[in-house]
């Protein structure tokens, strides 16, 4: 079968993007595992012989094809269609969400991605990867990799002779002497000797490592601490600096980025989904929000320039206080206070070892039972309100804080200490 439990879900995103055996992914990732792939979050799976989807995750397989949640799954001999996906199964074309992908060679989609998959094109989050010679796009970007360009944002790139285009603004042939980057939208001029960068609507020049964050602007000088940048900035790595998404990642030890997410390996950290993760304390930060997460409520609305000590996490437009192995995958929150885990684009808070199928919340409690079903709560206590009282749930980009019964609609939040719902 094509689908895994929760639980083995849960056991293998846990650790690192590497497995000897089984390659495992978590959040926008991509694994090619020839044996038994796996993904969880917003991820692809291409595996020869078994590959599994968990969330709003798109799966290929020559054998077997199966379609969770969201998910679009397009065999040659059962083509199927699940949420508001379309599946033509004559040429394994498949269409998810507005996205198209025309697949003379298993090409998939997964998110609001689009494949072509000439060559074993894969796609992982938002990205668009054309597989003719091995290019790859990150963010909404286009790349014409001729010659290895790569663009991270709303940018646009000829790989010709690496020139970059910026929003409105055009750089023409740019002598790309050391490898120019664009994050965000941004452009970078990559003439500087030491590899000058551009993070949101901020210029960086690299000569000191210096760092921008949202409207904030961080000097790296002291790389032993860390600058971190979230979203549309752009960490400099004296060792094996790598881009993915729209981040980038200092790898002194073993960093991995996952989709659009930084991760400073300091002390192995792992981000999954648009999260920001900087080693030092286990903090993670998403979105262009900072969390200071020294005392949750009294701190964690104050912005630091990217400096978080205690656990603070912030996934999205959303936070979460992770008191005990809080887990970030896709671009769900999940409060881990009792090893709550997220598959998809859902929210699972373990108190009560609720389950996430798709993008359905099932609140675990054996008496209550309450279901999630599309961008819809439905509370079994009082049938379709906002009141939740010991588990939260979060559809699709909504956040609901159950502390006291809170709820977010859209990219809103709802603080529960009132008892309100916005």
């Amino acid at each position: 079968m094509c689908r895994q439990s929760e639980a083995d879900l849960i056991t293998q995103y846990q650790a690192t993007c590497y497995v000897a055996i089984n390659s495992a992914i978590s959040g926008n990732l991509l694994c090619d595992g020839r044996i038994n792939s796996a993904i969880s979050g917003n991820l692809l799976c291409d595996g020869r012989i078994n590959s599994a989807i968990s969330g709003n995750l798109l799966c290929d397989g020559r054998i077997n094809s199966a379609i969770s949640g969201n998910l679009l799954c397009d065999g040659r001999i059962n083509s199927a269609i699940s949420g508001n996906l379309l599946c033509d199964g004559r040429i394994n074309s498949a269409i998810s969400v507005n996205l198209l992908s025309d697949g003379r060679i298993n090409s998939a989609i997964s998110g609001n991605l689009l494949c072509d998959g000439r060559i074993n094109s894969a796609i992982s989050g938002n990205l668009l990867c054309d597989g003719k010679i091995n290019r790859a796009i990150s963010g909404n970007l286009l790349c014409g990799g001729r010659i290895n360009s790569a663009i991270s944002g709303n940018l646009l790139c000829d790989g010709r002779i690496n020139s970059a285009i910026s929003c409105n603004l055009l750089c023409g042939v740019l002598p790309m002497q050391i490898n120019s980057a664009i994050s965000g939208n941004l452009l970078c001029d990559g003439r500087a000797d030491i590899n000058s960068a551009i993070s949101g609507n901020l210029l960086c020049d690299g000569r000191i490592n210096s760092a921008i964050s949202g409207n904030l602007l961080c000097d790296g000088r002291p790389m032993q601490i860390n600058s971190a940048i979230s979203v549309n900035l752009l960490s400099d790595g004296r060792i094996n600096s790598a881009i993915s998404g729209n981040l980038l990642c200092d790898g002194r030890i073993n960093s991995a980025i996952s989709g659009n997410l930084l991760c400073d390996g300091r002390i192995n950290i792992a981000i999954s989904g648009s999260l920001l993760c900087d080693g030092r304390i286990n903090s993670a930060i998403s979105g262009n929000l900072l969390c200071n997460g020294r005392s949750e409520a009294d701190i964690n609305s104050a912005i630091s320039p990217c400096y978080v000590t205690i656990n603070s996490a912030i996934s999205v437009n959303l936070l979460c206080d992770g008191r005990i192995n809080s887990a970030i995958s896709g671009n769900l929150l999940c409060d881990g206070r009792i090893n709550s885990a997220i598959s998809g684009n859902l929210l699972c808070d373990g108190r009560i070892n609720s389950a996430i199928s798709g993008n359905l919340l099932c609140n675990g409690r054996a008496d209550i039972n309450s279901a999630i079903s599309g961008n819809l709560l439905c509370d079994a206590q009082y049938q379709a309100t906002c009141y939740v009282t010991i588990n939260s749930a979060i559809s699709g980009n909504l956040l609901c804080d159950g502390r006291i019964n809170s709820a977010i609609s859209g990219n809103l939040l709802c603080d529960g200490r009132s008892s309100q719902c916005r």
